[in-house]
């Protein structure tokens, strides 16, 4: 397809261009060029097949001229293709043509063809320079074309060709020679169009050198092998090869990290890319470069635009910002010492660290609401002197002091205070115990920051840096004044859905499409702020370090003023061309070069056919001559100057133009030029439609204003009503004239008729905000604006002119923004700070209530395996359940994660406090469908009753917590009722938990050995790795109280990985010199799944200790096995890899689906002691064993009881087809040392069975019964 004829096109369709030539340089020569070199080889087959078809009286054909004419024919094939191939010049191809027709006639003579064979050769030769349509001119070819055919017609006439038959001659040629000048034409006109196509590419050739010479990035054009083609100074200038001329230099010898391969693949994709790369210089200088590019097609031929930024400032910044913020969280989190940072306003604590927290026995929301004045024994105002001295001083003050703790003990101290600075404001750091490193880390970290700060601010834009979550983690102080925010810790830590909400959404969507896409998005785009409409030039980019996106980077600046006088000239523009005024632009002798459509019209005439003449024969044609040279010579003075003037139009109307001409100055004061305003004022001169057409225009005005005009007379009574009150309030204009505004329409009747008394007396303009009443019985909410209107003397005030402006929208969104503010947006539940008001007012009226904290059970396990976005609907409809179940008194709130308080007003009984807790718990432990997912969570409930009147919230909020803990602790999906006992505990439970911070290190931890023993061999098959704490004051504390406190405080992970590798070491011990190995069973928590990668942890124990995979076995809970997650069965199919196997504790006591034994990677099943207990006695339970078993067996996993404690419970569960059991019969947890004695006592074919010793008590020797 050949491109469009008007080059202006080939813009659109530059593919096609490209396309076109390609084929017309190389497909359509290359096929004529060989069809010039096989049309000879054709002619033998031709003129042979001529004799052999001829009628009856024919000479007979002889194989001999025809074989003969075949090297003839060959050698003007070779001839024609080698003068195709080189593009010879036309007298080249001309001397080769006369050779090939004087070789033809002679070697045609010699062997006797005939001389209708003879012209139908030369008929053929004729279409032959078609074949030099590429190297030669149209008309050289058509000239050669002709000659062809002339001279052998020439020859035969002049007697130098034997057999020469002109008619015969004539009726071959003369076809072949008019197809042939036809087809060279047509080519020629092809050849135009090309000729036209490489003009353009010519022009757009040097726009692309200018560009690429003009461009600060590194640009480089690569071919599909990866070789330079084309490239710049500056990209030479990235790669350190100024001065070396690197086109078809393979590209990965600069760049390694960009290869052939990975080009051809990014070639292959045909999409945009941007990835980062390395490159090392000759003289060792190392920088960092950011590739983006993307393929095009080029004359038919693939090619790579590649673009390359230096971005190793930037990599160097985020890296040294990254380090800065990693050292300030590590020193805050492991500080040793006590940490706070006080506002020396209110000695209110702004910062803290935990260390504060525990060493005075407060939480951290506790510890935030309290001043320095809460912790002292003795508060008074020396303290605050103190303050004001460290504020003042360039050091630091010390003393001793003393704190109280929460429980009412003192603690003595030594505490350094110091001012700091931050944000330019000052506050007082505090410390107590020795400081000094910490306080020049923080200084350091307060100075790296305020550089980073004053770096960021004074930036002339907006900007701001968000994690991948959302969250906000920095932004300039222009982020801040134009989202109206006082300090960076309104909105750091926090998502667009808590700041703004309205429009967090669009927000959201813009940032993952921005990280998924891995390139920056740049746009303009109105938007609507504080009440105005603003034009925002926006850029949004991923933030990328090593391959991994980070978050996102937004720039944002205000082009709103450019935009509007871009829009000016555009609104200039349009009012020039559609101005009904004539405007003309004239140079200094009267002629016109440009005329509005307004000023053509007239003379019926377009801008062409005016442009050049004098003006005066367009509009002026009755001017005279010395109307004329004053205004030019006024004109020539620089002074503007008017006339009135008068014309025959082209319609043969007389007209009159009120003309006004103004100079036209250069930058230096030079006139140049005139500009002329002919304003026709033909129908303006007759008042009388003067003053008709502005009374039109003023009625026109009033009636299509959207805001209500009302005029009132002294009487307080309508004398006007703009048509804007149909669609505002409902009510027909032309009823209300005469008529005060009664209280069917207003709200506010008597301030509305008092402000407009006001107005009459003469108190000036005044406004007011009204609410009207719509005729639908609707509010309408309004700005009223109250305007006098005088008489002539402007003495008195005749009527009053009422503009009434519809504020609805504003007000509701005011009152939407205020109900936010006291509303949780997840569950549109009352937040904390409406429980907080409540509960405050509740306890300040001395009321009797109710107050209940519920929590919900395993959240963290549904939101940590299956997302946030589970976890945010689970808590949507759980709060809808537990406001079903409540009154309308009654006051619900969330008040963070998944805890929600409820406030209970009336003196109520416990029954009814306990009916309505059970009715919590029944309703939340039901299924909860999210998506297409069924999942159970339980509800345990606090319970406080209120009628203290000397309680505080924080003491309420203290007892409350108290109570859920000991719900928690009684095994959760239950309640319970305060007691004062429960807060001792759980200062009980605080020290335990900081007594077992230390506990690893200090070596209190235990690993003891439980056998498990087969029921057929009464061989030790194996045991159960069990860990106990020996506290050095409290002895012996059992597992079941510190486990949970482990995974409350993380330190189940820390603990695991050492329970991990004692268990590791253990089975080496055990297994070594062994033939049939001991299995060592340890247990898996899940939050080593959910927050640690569970996998490398046992790859490293097994590699540092030289234990081998099958003689280690995990055990799980049932909890893993809830939702069906793809992270936890990918991490089983890793841990069997390494020869573990895995095996299901506690089976039966979860909610674990039968589903889920199926998809994941089991060896055993272990039947929790519940069920073990009285099986003898118990009916159900063996019913229950026996169908576990079955389940067992058909899934192919072992089985394993626990709990077993008598002879009879092990018969049982034998004949039940139990295999393996485990239980204080056959040993107690004990030492290694002890489990290694009993292994060593054991026979080879194991202990007697149960049954051999006719139902009586096997009596294992001294070993066996020590180590039970």
């Amino acid at each position: 397809m050949l491109p469009a004829r008007d080059p202006s096109e080939w813009q659109e369709n530059e593919g096609d261009l490209d396309r076109w030539l390609a084929g017309l340089g190389q497909g359509a020569e290359r096929k004529l060029c060989w069809a010039g070199a096989v049309v000879p080889l054709l002619i033998p087959v031709w003129v042979w097949g001529g004799h052999v078809l001829a009628p009856a009286g024919d000479m007979a054909p002889a194989a001999w001229p025809y074989v003969a004419m075949l090297p003839f024919a060959l050698v003007i094939a070779a001839g024609n293709l080698v003068a195709s191939h080189r593009k010879w010049t036309f007298w080249g191809a001309l001397v080769s043509y006369l050779a090939i027709d004087l070789l033809a006639m002679r070697a045609g003579a010699a062997i006797d063809v005939g001389a209708d064979r003879q012209a139908m050769v030369f008929a053929l030769l004729a279409l032959v320079p078609l074949t030099h349509w590429r190297g030669m001119p149209a008309g050289d070819r058509m000239r050669l074309q002709l000659f062809v055919l002339l001279v052998p017609f020439a020859t035969g006439l002049a007697g130098g060709w034997p057999g020469f038959a002109p008619c015969t001659y004539l009726l071959w040629a003369l076809p072949a020679g008019l197809a042939g000048l036809c087809a060279s034409a047509i080519i020629g006109k092809a050849e135009n169009a090309e000729r036209q196509a490489v003009r353009w590419l010519s022009g757009k050739n040097d726009r692309w050198r200018t560009f690429m010479r003009h461009a600060k990035s590194g640009i480089a054009i690569l071919d599909g092998d990866g070789r330079i083609t084309e490239f710049n100074a500056s990209f030479a200038r990235l790669i350190q090869r100024e001065n070396e001329d690197l086109r078809g230099c393979p590209i990965d010898e600069f760049v390694p990290d960009f290869s052939k391969l990975m080009l051809r693949e990014l070639m292959a994709a045909g999409i945009p890319i941007t990835l980062p790369v390395h490159v090392s210089g000759p003289e060792g200088l190392s920088i960092d470069l950011e590739v983006s590019g993307h393929s095009f097609m080029w004359l038919g031929q693939r090619r790579f635009f590649a673009h390359f930024r230096d971005i190793t400032a930037s990599r160097e910044t985020e890296r040294s910002l990254r380090t800065q913020e990693r050292i300030f969280a590590a020193i805050m989190a492991d500080a040793p010492d006590s940490v706070v940072l006080v506002d020396p306003f209110d000695l209110r604590f702004v910062e803290f660290n935990d260390r504060a927290c525990a060493d005075l026995g407060y939480t951290r929301a506790e510890f935030g609401a309290m001043s320095i004045f809460d912790i002292l024994e003795d508060p008074n105002p020396e303290i605050a002197q103190e303050i004001n001295v460290s504020l003042k001083a360039t050091r630091q003050t010390k003393f001793e002091d003393r704190y109280r703790h929460k429980d009412g003990h003192r603690i003595d101290v030594y505490v350094s205070l110091r001012r700091v600075n931050i944000d330019e404001r000052a506050f007082v750091l505090g410390f107590w115990s020795d400081i000094s490193a910490e306080k020049a880390m923080r200084r350091e970290l307060a100075e790296r920051e305020q550089y980073q700060r004053t770096l960021i601010d004074n930036f002339p834009f907006i900007v701001w840096m968000k994690d991948r979550e959302g969250r906000y983690l920095t932004a300039n102080s222009s982020f801040l004044v134009k989202r109206h925010f006082s300090e960076f810790g309104q909105f750091v830590g926090k998502t667009d859905f808590e700041l703004f909400p309205e429009d967090a959404s669009s927000y959201v969507d813009e940032d993952k499409a921005v990280m998924e896409r891995g390139t920056a998005r740049f746009k303009e785009e109105q938007v609507l702020h504080d009440g105005s409409l603003l034009w925002l030039e926006t850029y949004l980019a991923p933030v990328v370090m090593n391959g991994e996106t980070l978050g996102t980077i937004g720039f944002a600046r205000d082009i709103t003023e450019k935009v509007e006088k871009d829009k000016q000239v555009r609104e200039l523009s349009l009012a020039v061309e559609q101005s009904s005024n004539g405007i003309v632009i004239i140079d200094m002798k009267g002629g016109v070069e440009y005329a509005n459509p307004a000023f053509l019209a007239p003379c019926g005439l377009t801008l062409e056919e005016a442009r050049g003449r004098h003006v005066r024969d367009l509009r002026g044609n009755r001017t005279s001559d010395e109307e004329l040279a004053q205004m030019a010579a006024t004109l020539a003075a620089g002074e503007p100057c008017q006339l009135i003037t008068d014309y025959v139009d082209a319609t043969g109307r007389l007209a009159t133009d009120h003309v006004r001409a103004t100079p036209i100055r250069s930058p230096d004061g030079q006139i140049l030029r005139c500009l002329g305003v002919h304003e026709d004022i033909t129908e303006a001169r007759a008042a009388e439609a003067r003053l008709r057409a502005r009374e039109r225009e003023f009625r026109t005005l009033v009636e299509n204003s959207p805001d209500l005009i009302l005029r009132f007379d002294s009487r307080h009574d309508l004398r006007f009503v703009s048509p804007a009150i149909s669609f505002m309030l409902g009510h027909d204009p032309e009823t209300m004239i005469g008529k005060p505004l009664d209280e069917s329409m207003l709200f506010d009747r008597d301030a509305f008729e008092e402000k407009l008394g006001q107005v009459f007396r003469g108190e000036g303009d005044l406004n007011m905000i009204a609410r009207f009443r719509h005729s639908y019985d609707q509010t309408v909410h309004a700005e009223v604006h109250f305007a006098p209107e005088y008489d002539d003397d402007r003495q008195e005030v005749v009527t009053v002119l009422a503009i009434v402006h519809d504020v609805t929208d504003r007000v509701a969104r005011d009152e939407n923004i205020r109900r936010l503010a006291f509303t949780d947006l997840l569950t549109d539940l009352p937040n904390r700070a409406k429980f907080n008001t409540v509960l405050g007012a509740k306890l300040a009226a001395e009321a009797r209530f109710d107050l209940m904290m519920v929590d919900l059970d395993r959240f963290k396990d549904v939101n940590d395996s299956l997302g946030h976005s589970f976890g945010d609907e689970l808590l949507r409809q759980a709060a809808q359940r537990i406001t079903g179940a409540l009154g309308p008194d009654d006051l619900v709130a969330r008040l963070g994660g998944d805890e929600f308080a409820l406030i209970l007003p009336g003196a109520r009984a416990r029954e009814d406090c306990e009916a309505l807790a059970g009715d919590l718990v029944r309703r939340l432990s039901e299924a909860f469908h999210l998506a297409d997912r069924e999942v159970f969570v339980s509800a345990s409930i606090g319970i406080v009753e209120c009628a203290c009147k000397e309680t505080s919230p924080d003491d309420l909020m203290v007892q409350v917590d108290a109570a859920l803990y000991d719900a928690k602790r009684a095994g959760r999906n239950t309640f319970r009722f305060h007691r004062e006992e429960l807060t001792i505990e759980a200062r009980d439970r605080l020290a335990l938990g900081m007594d077992l911070h230390g506990a690893q290190s200090r070596g209190e931890f235990r690993l003891l050995l439980q056998p498990k023993v087969d029921l057929e061999t009464g061989r030790t098959s194996g045991a159960e790795a069990l860990l106990r704490w020996q506290h050095p004051e409290r002895g012996a504390i059992p597992p079941d109280k510190f486990i949970p406190l482990a995974e409350e405080t993380g330190r189940i992970i820390e603990i695991g990985r050492w329970v991990i590798e004692e268990a590791c070491r253990h089975a080496v011990v055990v297994n070594t010199g062994r033939a049939v190995p001991v299995r060592i069973a340890l247990n898996l928590s899940p939050r080593q799944f959910v927050q640690n990668d569970v996998v490398a942890t046992l790859r490293d124990g097994l590699r540092s200790t030289g234990c081998r995979g099958e003689w280690i076995e995990v055990e799980i809970t049932e909890s893993l096995l809830i939702n069906d997650c793809f992270a936890v069965r990918e991490a089983l199919g890793e841990i069997h890899a390494l020869g573990i196997t895995v095996a299901i504790d506690d089976f039966g006591t979860g909610h674990a689906a039968l589903a889920n034994l199926d998809r994941l990677q089991l060896d055993v099943l272990k039947i929790d002691r519940s069920f073990v207990k009285d099986v003898e006695c118990d009916d159900r339970k063996r019913e229950l064993i026996r169908a576990f078993v079955a389940v067992a067996r058909a899934y192919d996993l072992d089985v394993v009881a626990e709990g077993v404690e008598d002879v009879i419970q092990s018969q049982f569960l034998r004949g039940l087809g139990c295999k393996s059991a485990q239980g204080y019969l056959f040993g107690r947890p004990m030492p290694i040392t002890d489990f290694r004695l009993l292994l060593s006592r054991q026979p080879d074919d194991g202990w007697p069975l149960i049954d051999d010793v006719q139902g009586e008590t096997p009596k294992p020797d001294k070993g066996r019964r020590a180590a039970g």
